[in-house]
């Protein structure tokens, strides 16, 4: 069961899609991606985000990647947007892309408000738990590790194997 309906049935409360009104802000030019890859938690982090941002970019050369967060991940070949844009600004970009990739994170749940094409990476968190809910399936591309291997914890602080 995804934790939206875990809570909603505990709480006695209907699903309902979530609303952010967007804040405009100066938009890429021509087709552009959204990607979210940093995140304090160290089990959120992925050490091969630059390999797809390359694979990205060589496969599709014209395509831009904005790069959304509040941490910037020192990538090559995206623009960065961390730190620069507010919630109601980052909803107007994810909005306006062609598909989000990145970690399970906010901009992840917020591109399926929209029911933007995602590609979401998950660490300690399931994702049969804590997909992007409002995301049609066909549009949804989850990722995680084999469940048998080590499995990153909620510390912050986890050492890396």
């Amino acid at each position: 069961m995804h934790f939206l309906e875990c809570y909603a049935l505990n709480c006695g409360l209907k699903i309902d899609r979530p609303f952010i009104e967007e804040e405009e802000t100066t938009l890429p030019e021509g087709d552009f991606i959204t990607f979210h890859g940093t995140h304090s938690f160290q089990s959120k982090t992925y050490e091969n985000w630059q390999a797809v941002i390359d694979l990205v970019v060589q496969d599709f050369p014209n395509l831009k990647i904005a790069e959304l967060g509040t941490e910037n991940g020192n990538f090559n070949n995206v623009l960065d947007y961390c730190g620069k844009t507010s919630f109601n600004q980052s909803a107007y970009l994810i909005k306006h892309s062609q598909l989000h990739f990145g970690i399970d994170s906010f901009p992840a749940h917020l591109a399926s408000c929209f029911e933007i094409p995602s590609v979401v990476v998950y660490s300690h968190t399931y994702k049969e738990q804590c997909y992007p809910y409002f995301t049609k399936p066909k549009k949804l591309r989850l990722i995680q590790a084999p469940l048998n291997t080590p499995r990153p914890s909620y510390s912050n602080r986890e050492k890396v194997p």
